[in-house]
């Protein structure tokens, strides 16, 4: 199993924990030991998020998966989706870990409404790669 699919396991474990009901988005990417990094697809739209759906009351998620010690490689498209999503009201983030979500999760939830937003889009620019 690659890295960012041993991570994606223990998050849709989580998820279920949560009451977040998501499904994986393939984006048929490959993994390359020599380049160290996933390879591109065509198959999904760019930036689309790995993980994507609702929480039991209908608020949408979205959360791109990295593997663990990662975050940095989010690509700039990757986080423009996660703003386009964040903008609308959704819940959107990356993270590595379910730890790392389980945290963002909560403290979003724990948020008034009005903050929410800024709260997700901080936690986004933290891991942009160039």
């Amino acid at each position: 199993m690659t890295p960012e699919k041993i991570v994606e396991q223990k998050v849709l474990s989580l998820c279920l924990e949560l009451g977040i009901d998501v499904d994986v988005i393939e984006s048929k990417a490959t993994y390359s030991k020599a380049a160290q990094r996933y390879l591109k697809s065509r198959s999904a739209p760019a930036g689309i998020s790995d993980l994507v759906g609702n929480n039991e009351n209908g608020l949408a998620v979205w959360i791109e998966l990295k593997a663990k010690g990662k975050l940095n490689t989010l690509r700039p498209n990757q986080r423009a989706f996660l703003i386009r999503k964040i903008e609308k009201g959704c819940f959107a983030c990356v993270v590595d870990s379910p730890e790392l979500l389980s945290s963002i999760y909560l403290k979003f939830l724990s948020l008034p409404i009005v903050e929410r937003p800024n709260y997700l889009k901080s936690r986004s620019e933290e891991h942009t790669s160039e």
